[in-house]
């Protein structure tokens, strides 16, 4: 009897995974269609055991320049981790909301190894620009959706010499 256990939790993995994919891709094209972006390419992918997934998509530059806009993403270098300051270069403590946005900021990019980053067009720096939205900072009107939950952090990889991108979505709690 418990031997069926792994095999039943292994399937209740995959379930979850599945009805999961279904939910972030339904969100990714209602916001998507917010925003007048084409997503007859879009492939997602939830990232098993987080709150978080991520479609690969080919958008025009425009639709990029528009996503970027209206979500509010900031340019972000996600292949260089976040540092402080060194110490004898400061005059002044770091401000806790500093340190609290660099830390949030360190955690996006450590799940953006687990997504988009996994992809070809996006494991290496090259031709890439990154944007971002998370936290404290995320637009929450834009990120809200209308199945009553909302994206808490969004982060966009486009590389410019091939058209792919990548979307990274983590879901808020409550």
């Amino acid at each position: 009897m418990f031997g069926l256990v792994p095999v039943l939790t292994t399937g209740c993995v995959q379930i979850f995974d599945y009805t999961g994919q279904i939910a972030l891709t339904g969100d990714v094209y209602e916001i998507f269609e917010r925003f007048e972006v084409n997503s007859d390419d879009i492939s997602c992918r939830p990232v098993s055991g987080h709150r978080m997934g991520f479609c690969s998509f080919t958008p025009s530059s425009e639709e990029v320049d528009r996503l970027v806009r209206e979500l509010a993403l900031e340019p972000e270098d996600v292949y260089n981790p976040v540092s402080f300051p060194e110490r004898s270069e400061r005059s002044e403590p770091i401000p806790r909301s500093v340190v609290l946005k660099i830390t949030g900021l360190r955690g996006e990019i450590s799940e953006l190894e687990m997504g988009c980053m996994t992809l070809e067009p996006f494991e290496e720096r090259t031709s890439v620009e990154a944007y971002g939205s998370y936290g404290q900072d995320a637009s929450i009107r834009e990120l809200n959706l209308s199945g009553g939950s909302r994206f808490e952090s969004l982060f966009l990889l486009y590389n410019v010499e091939t058209g792919e991108a990548c979307l990274q979505a983590g879901y808020g709690y409550g």
